[in-house]
């Protein structure tokens, strides 16, 4: 019988090894071998078997895989090869890559307590090996040889990526596995350094598992984040026994030469953007936008910079629509943070105004428009007013908010109102703008659009947070604006009867909303204003009696001074003196 090829040109009859690890795999190959019928007819076709077929057969197929573990164990040690063992495990590898990317209840369970997840890590390592020796010791494989295993590790790849993206249980049995016997590499290193492979499909698949991990939860994504790798494939001999001999007689990989994971991924995002590679800047721009998907955001300022680096410049430039809606959802996770260096990074008016372009041109696309205009709003919602003037001084800033309450999408109008309040909520001259737009009239259609759900709800919540807030500023060009729409005070009356009214927005919309009236307003006008509505809505006020101030109550709390100053405050054609 003839032995496995053997690379250090030994005599295959001396190997007795050989021989007999070539003999089991042969046994292992016939027992598994779907057996074929040959046909008279070239007209008849065997018919290819439903891959759901194999679904009840995962745990016999997971078994007869585990059987090859010792072999590649070997492979890894001895260097040899065995095209014949590369194609069947790799026929079999197939089969369960495509048990676990079934769309609904893939086959996750099944395939981890097969100790599936063990093996594929098996094939990893004897793919990282490979590659060392490929590139620093000139080892010469037949083409054949090299597609054969580099397919292997693609699709244990991708059974490890799919095995991840399941439950934190599921993602756990990856993260959490290390085969000390074989290397010194834990599972996310071990992902890290197919980034240093050749093949683009490799790094592709190795960077998906990771932006699974990184999205699973804070813990899983600073491990990520805080590992470190060799900055080259050639560290790899200082983790492997099976490379010892290279590491007795070179330097070991000081940390002087190792890299962060993110340090390497922002690297092969730099030599692929120019490529054309736009399946690689997806994933990259997925995996840097799970980096501020959860919270607190646990990075160094260096870190924060390459993330936001790539973010600005795919914001700005990128045309991929699903490239934008990960960038873009990205920023938006960011900036819901309260981290400076965040806000400095994405606070440009190139950005802004693209933002704005994103609203008002990109129709339909909802993952587009909807976080642009949510970034909108966590800019204007910092405490620092110039933040808010920064952004409300873009030219077509408020053509893109009436453009998002014309919005079919209640999340478009819901964000909308949300950005008006922050303004709202600025300085008079901020709360001024929004009368430019007549929001009156726009709040107006929120609170009489007949809603029966609570997404209706919602908008009409979010438009009380925008009148408290423009009356709480006491500008009276947007106390008037907002005062000679009675309609939205019978409005407001009527919210209350909301079955879904919250008492929070009783307390810290509602009420100082009448407060403020009540402060603004003429006393004369005042008290016609209480009579007529206290009469109109007095079982609301039977039900919430602190909503509005009496006149007898609003005359023992104010002083003179203050009284008159309310009324100069508010008459618009007589000024106060300066």
């Amino acid at each position: 019988m003839k032995s496995l090829p053997n690379n250090n040109n030994e005599d295959d009859n001396d190997d007795d090894k050989s021989f007999k690890k070539d003999q089991l795999t042969r046994q292992l190959i016939a027992s598994l071998r779907i057996n074929k019928t040959r046909h008279k007819t070239s007209s008849t076709r065997r018919r290819a078997i439903p891959i759901t077929e194999y679904r009840p057969k995962i745990m016999s197929i997971a078994e007869k895989i585990n059987r090859f573990r010792p072999i590649f164990r070997d492979l890894m040690a001895d260097l040899t090869d065995s095209s014949s063992v590369f194609e069947h495990v790799l026929e079999l590898m197939v089969i369960i890559r495509k048990l676990v990317s079934f769309e609904n209840n893939p086959p996750l369970d099944e395939v981890v307590k097969g100790g599936l997840v063990p093996f594929s890590f098996q094939i990893l390592y004897f793919g990282i090996v490979r590659e060392y020796l490929r590139e620093y010791k000139n080892r010469q494989d037949p083409l054949k040889i090299v597609a054969l295993w580099r397919n292997l590790v693609f699709e244990s790849s991708w059974i490890l990526t799919n095995i991840a993206s399941g439950s934190y249980e599921h993602t756990i049995s990856v993260i959490s596995y290390k085969d000390e016997e074989i290397t010194s590499l834990n599972a996310v290193q071990t992902l890290l350094m197919l980034l240093h492979c050749e093949p683009p499909e490799i790094k592709q698949q190795a960077l998906w598992n990771l932006a699974n991990i990184t999205g699973d939860n804070t813990e899983s994504r600073d491990l990520v984040l805080h590992t470190l790798v060799p900055i080259t494939m050639q560290g790899a001999k200082n983790y492997f026994p099976c490379l010892k001999e290279d590491c007795d007689n070179l330097d070991k990989v000081g940390e002087s030469e190792k890299i962060s994971s993110l340090k390497l991924i922002y690297n092969v995002y730099q030599s692929v953007k120019n490529n054309g590679i736009i399946s690689m800047i997806r994933i990259i721009s997925w995996t840097f936008s799970n980096f501020f998907r959860a919270k607190p955001i646990n990075m160094d300022e260096d870190s924060l910079e390459m993330i936001t680096d790539v973010m600005k410049e795919l914001a700005l430039t990128s045309e991929d629509v699903d490239v934008l809606s990960d960038t873009l959802w990205g920023i938006t996770y960011g900036t819901e943070s309260n981290i400076p260096k965040i806000f400095e990074s994405f606070l440009d008016d190139k950005l802004i105004c693209k933002l704005i372009d994103n609203v008002i041109n990109e129709k339909d696309v909802r993952n587009i428009e909807l976080p642009s205009l949510r970034i909108l709003g966590n800019f204007t919602r910092m405490e620092y007013d110039a933040v808010t003037q920064q952004v409300i001084d873009q030219p077509e800033f408020f053509k893109c908010l009436s453009r998002s309450m014309q919005s079919d999408k209640f999340s478009m109008k819901k964000e909308a109102l949300y950005v008006m309040s922050n303004i709202a909520a600025g300085t008079p001259a901020q709360s001024a703008r929004l009368v430019d737009i007549d929001i009156a009239s726009i709040l107006l259609l929120v609170y009489s659009a007949d809603f029966h759900n609570r997404n209706g709800y919602s908008l009409k919540k979010e438009a009380t947070w925008v009148l408290s807030n423009m009356l709480s500023t006491k500008d009276p060009k947007s106390y008037e604006h907002i005062i000679q729409r009675q309609e939205l005070i019978k409005h407001l009356f009527l919210f209350t009867q909301d079955v879904h009214l919250e008492q929070e927005i009783v307390d810290a919309a509602l009420q100082p909303i009448f407060e403020n009236i009540a402060k603004i307003m003429p006393f004369e006008e005042y008290v016609q204003f209480y009579e007529r509505y206290s009469k109109e809505y007095c079982h609301i006020l039977v039900q919430y009696p602190k909503l509005m101030i009496s006149p007898q109550e609003l005359q023992r709390s104010n002083t003179t001074t203050t009284s008159s100053t309310s009324i100069q405050f508010y008459n618009a054609t007589n000024p106060q003196p300066e």
